[in-house]
């Protein structure tokens, strides 16, 4: 279902070009208002009225060995520090198998785990999150499961001994009924029950993939020292959806909310065969279980989004995500659903060109308490990588449309290039995040950075 290893870290031609500026479109419907209503991982925003962004800097350059390479997912906010993943490098064998760091807003960085695969974890996509001082997290790989080549995937937990980490798997992914490769991040309840999302696995016949199924949503539930799994959703395909990749969210009735890439009744279809431009869900607890619904099917074309990644935000009691295809110019849309139908609203169509293209924030968009809107695509920007080296944007309610501002275009060498995850704010208003790519070149590509956004 999903990209493995070899396709994860795409290689781009670059040259260096100096400088940036932003750019204003003002392309957009209707403003959403009022107050952040977001996931875990966002923290909140010092201050209502922000001046503009446009100053970044890169504040670490991964260099591929010990120290990690290629940071996918978003950062955690906490204590003045900022917690990440990478997805390659560190001292496991084959070359790395990733890391869990965390560096402080100057930039100086301390390795907490290095994921060893076989058994351990490996590989992870998504970031972290944090509860009662333990960081917990999810990989691609590892696990020991023999279903799928390099493992079906893991979930940790990283407890603080002293000044060190202790890490331990506390489910290990078959690959079977169970899931496969969860590469979204993980929500947490108040009774430490961790949920969180498959691209694989689940055992549905509509998906041939690497493993049988078109993933799932599971539940991991503490019992003594251990926790025990349980699927509260396994996807069909089709009109139900496949391969969610975003972090779930839930609202205040326990309900959860995600979005799939593949299915729904959409037309879309891709030259791996999957069909359907997506679809957004929902998950409502019903006795014991949970009762699957889809709120929003994608269709794709010059008037809606297709295939989201990002997780979704809830605010007000609307919904809002990003596509990485369709829309107007087919590079990505912003969109809102409304109601108790939850109808669609795009609220922005990006160009593809300096704009940006193929948001893909699988931690999902932020908000300020003005109600505007922040998040990166993979793409776009300048054209000194091949499609572009990637954005940071924000979309600020303009009456009752949006106005799109380019807060940075990235570089490539040296300024880094792709980012896949979505914003932070830290210290003093800044915003912080990762690229994929760019800067040392010990990878394909590049090795990723840390950068920040300031006023």
């Amino acid at each position: 279902m999903h990209s493995r290893i070899g396709a994860a870290i795409v290689a781009f031609t670059v040259i260096i070009f100096a400088g940036c500026s932003g750019t204003s479109q003002s392309n957009l419907t209707p403003a959403p208002g009022g107050g952040a209503g977001m996931p875990p991982s966002a923290v909140s925003w010092a201050s209502a009225n922000k001046p503009s962004l446009t100053q970044e800097s890169v504040i670490y350059t991964f260099q591929g060995g010990s120290d990690g390479g290629n940071p996918f997912a978003g950062l955690l906010a906490r204590s003045r520090e900022l917690y990440g993943t990478t997805f390659s490098g560190g001292t496991g064998p084959s070359g790395g198998n990733g890391t869990v760091f965390k560096l402080s807003p100057s930039g100086t960085k301390s390795i907490l785990y290095t994921f060893q695969g076989g058994t351990d974890a490996a590989n992870p996509q998504a970031g972290l999150i944090r509860k009662n001082g333990v960081l917990y997290g999810d990989t691609d790989y590892g696990g020991g499961a023999t279903q799928c080549t390099g493992g079906c995937g893991a979930v940790f937990a990283l407890t603080p001994s002293g000044s060190a980490y202790t890490e331990r798997v506390i489910y290990a992914f078959q690959g079977g009924s169970d899931g496969a490769s969860p590469v979204g991040g993980l929500l947490s309840d108040a009774s430490g029950a961790l949920y969180g999302t498959t691209v694989d696995g689940g055992g549905a016949t509509a998906c041939t993939g690497l493993t049988p199924g078109c993933g799932t949503v599971f539940k991991l539930t503490p019992s003594g020292s251990n926790y025990t799994e349980t699927v509260l959703h396994s996807f069909q395909g089709g009109s139900d959806g496949a391969g969610p990749r975003g972090t779930l969210i839930a609202d205040n009735t326990g309900a959860l909310y995600g979005t799939t890439y593949y299915g729904g009744s959409g037309t879309c279809s891709d030259p791996s065969g999957f069909t359907g431009c997506g679809t957004a869900f929902k998950l409502t607890p019903s006795g014991s279980g949970y009762i699957e619904s889809v709120i929003y099917n994608f269709q794709g074309g010059t008037n809606d989004g297709a295939n989201p990644r990002s997780a979704l935000l809830r605010k007000n009691g609307a919904l809002y995500g990003a596509t990485t295809h369709g829309g107007a110019h087919g590079a990505g849309t912003v969109f809102e659903l409304t109601g108790s139908s939850y109808t669609e609203r795009v609220l922005y169509s990006f160009l593809g060109g300096r704009d940006g293209r193929s948001p893909s924030d699988e931690d999902g968009l932020r908000a300020d308490s003005n109600g505007a809107l922040y998040g990166t695509t993979t793409f776009g920007g300048v054209a000194v990588c091949v499609a572009g080296c990637g954005t940071v944007f924000k979309l600020t309610p303009s009456g009752s449309n949006y106005t799109e501002t380019v807060l940075h275009r990235f570089q490539g060498p040296g300024d880094g290039k792709n980012p896949r995850g979505s914003v932070t704010a830290g210290v003093a208003g800044a915003l912080y995040g990762t690229t994929s790519g760019g800067a040392n070149h010990a990878c394909s590509g590049g090795c990723g950075t840390v950068f920040k956004v300031a006023p």
